[in-house]
């Protein structure tokens, strides 16, 4: 599990430098752009530049959860959301994580957010919701999350069996949600209930 963290470490540090090259170009097109507008007063042409100002803006999320490694997994996988038509809602406060290893983060909330994506493109275009939240409650860390989820789900041990056909491979996902949960001495909880799938980490407040 330690080697698989380290494997999401460096997909992390590698996907981090990507998105922000991403950003610096994309932020450099839009001024570029808005320059074309000004030099001729073409309504059909200000319409094409404005939808191409409209795709290449959501390359240009930015998160301030006051965790800039849950910023960069959010930003990651809102890229990824957008292009699978995926509606993605949040309340955070990222300081209440920020205690945790850039690695573990990373890992924690990459993998439920994938799980989640996973599951949800499966649903009803109109159904592609995933929302999150992570707030205090009391002495404690709630991170909430959930999905559209119409199918059954099996579960053994309080953990959902992947789907996929290769189960020796897969799952290590799940696994290792609760391997950082635990290794923090949180505890967790997957469910199903009314179509959705809901994913619950309590964690100890960082002293």
């Amino acid at each position: 599990m330690e080697q698989l963290l380290q494997m999401a470490d460096n997909a992390h540090k590698s996907n981090k430098e990507a998105i922000d090259i991403i950003n610096i170009k994309c932020h450099d097109l839009k001024h570029q752009l808005k320059a074309l507008t000004k030099l001729e007063d073409n309504k059909e042409r200000n319409e094409y530049i404005k939808e191409v100002q409209q795709a290449v803006s959501i390359y240009d999320a930015t998160y301030h959860t006051g965790c800039e490694t849950l910023d960069y997994v959010l930003r990651e996988k809102t890229l990824i959301s957008n292009e699978r038509d995926v509606a993605f809602s949040c309340m955070i406060d990222g300081k209440l994580i920020d205690f945790m290893t850039p690695t573990d983060i990373y890992a924690l909330m990459g993998n439920a957010f994938d799980n989640a994506l996973e599951s949800v493109v499966k649903e009803k275009p109109e159904e592609r919701v995933i929302s999150l939240h992570i707030k205090e409650r009391g002495d404690m860390v709630l991170i909430h999350m959930e999905n559209r989820c119409s199918r059954e789900i099996q579960f053994i041990d309080g953990l959902p069996v992947t789907t996929k056909d290769d189960k020796s491979y897969h799952g290590f996902g799940v696994k290792s949600i609760k391997y950082i949960t635990e290794k923090y001495g949180g505890s967790i909880l997957m469910s199903t209930k009314n179509g959705k799938f809901y994913l619950d980490i309590i964690l100890p407040k960082a002293q």
